[in-house]
């Protein structure tokens, strides 16, 4: 029993360190992004309006996401 509940632990640790190592990648990627637009500005290629309306976008995509996971958190 106690090689089971062993398993069972470590399981559920892995799960933990991939769900915070998504978290991980997703906070870096969306640092990435925020970065390149504010660039993209900054050479007159995009305006800010555009970013605007692509962070809108973003939002409205967490939202509904969120709400269809049936969580409540907002992560920013």
């Amino acid at each position: 029993m106690k090689e089971v509940l062993e398993k069972i632990t470590q399981l559920i640790s892995g799960m933990n360190d991939t769900q915070s190592e998504h978290s991980s990648n997703i906070l870096k990627s969306r640092y990435e992004m925020l970065e390149l637009l504010k660039v993209l500005r900054e050479l007159g290629v995009i305006k800010t309006d555009s970013i605007e309306r692509i962070y809108k976008k973003g939002e409205e995509y967490e939202q509904s996401s969120n709400q269809s996971n049936g969580s409540t958190g907002d992560i920013h």
